[in-house]
């Protein structure tokens, strides 16, 4: 448990990003993935742990991942093997009939769902309201859960709602910490983003679509790799940096309407909580809430753009 927690604990210190498809390599350590999805296929290898927060990873039959699976809200479906324990946290995971997971599966505030023929060496253990009020289990010694019994539940919108809450807690977190560390450029990007939001949506869009055309551009010579990879590390910082901002804006805008004067770090921590439950509600809302969520990140790019990071704190019009 121990080696669990450490796990969970090294995702509090990471934030989201736009999400996108990440492939496994042949052989590779300790993977992270934060919103995206991340597909094992079958001959690929992690020789180490897998984590996703906020995001999807399917683990296909003839993968293999040695460590932990540690999904916090978000899902995984598995076919292949997993050789350490199974943790979820506000989340969804489906273990198919040629799944074979050597540990335990660990699920707090989770929906776990393991088909006919799939394998669980270790125990099962249930944390939460879904498996206290829902499953009607003993979950101080659940040692095996019929997979009949959990195909036959509903996850609940109330531990839908917990996922997220969690989510947004640990974005929070994150913010606060950005905000403590870098404070003047996080308030400087977010006044830019507050007195110009067509024209900094407008710089987004363009960085969003030249960037990428550029990245591109210097990795095809070999000398000009680590300038690429350097200029994708960049892009992505930009883009969480540009999404703390615009929690900050909120925050900032919810401390004036109280007519009170708050910490950045307040301001930041309060508005993206907020911003992380108003972009899980749109993720609900199809098309067009994917729609509303892109803007909402190409504001906070643009705003890092004009700003430069946040160098200048505020840019005219």
């Amino acid at each position: 448990m121990k080696k669990i927690f450490l796990t969970i604990s090294i995702t509090l210190l990471l934030a989201i990003s736009l999400p996108a498809p990440v492939h496994a390599s042949q052989v590779m350590e300790d993977q992270v993935s934060i919103g995206g999805i991340v597909r094992i296929e079958s001959g690929e290898k992690i020789d180490g742990s897998l984590i996703v927060l906020g995001g999807k990873a399917v683990i296909a039959f003839g993968a293999n991942v040695s460590g932990d699976v540690v999904i916090i809200g978000g899902q995984t479906e598995i076919e292949g093997d997993v050789g350490g324990d199974l943790v979820l946290v506000g989340s969804e995971a489906s273990l198919l009939p040629t799944a074979r997971l050597v540990g335990n599966v660990e699920s707090i505030s989770s929906r776990f769902d393991q088909a006919t023929g799939a394998q669980v060496k270790g125990q099962i253990h249930e944390i939460g309201a879904y498996s206290l009020l829902s499953t009607g289990l003993d979950v101080d010694h659940p040692a095996y859960i019929n997979p009949l019994e959990v195909s036959k539940l509903n996850f609940s919108p109330v531990m839908q709602v917990t996922g997220s809450a969690f989510q947004s807690f640990l974005q929070a977190i994150f913010a606060m910490l950005v905000a403590l560390i870098f404070p003047r450029r996080l308030k400087g990007a977010a006044i830019q983003l507050s007195s110009a939001i067509l024209r900094t949506t407008s710089f987004g869009l363009l960085a969003a679509i030249v960037s990428p055309l550029l990245i591109a551009f210097i990795a095809i010579t070999i000398i000009g790799i680590p300038l690429a990879m350097l200029g994708a590390i960049a892009l992505a910082l930009a883009v969480i940096f540009g999404y703390i901002a615009i929690g900050a804006a909120i925050g900032i805008w919810i401390a004036a309407a109280f007519k009170s004067q708050w910490h950045i770090a307040v301001c930041a921590g309060v508005g993206t909580m907020l911003l992380a439950l108003v972009m899980a509600l749109l993720s609900k809302l199809g098309t067009g809430g994917i729609i509303v969520i892109i803007l909402i990140h190409l504001l906070g790019l643009g705003s890092v753009v004009l700003t430069r990071f946040g160098r200048s704190e505020r840019i005219s019009n």
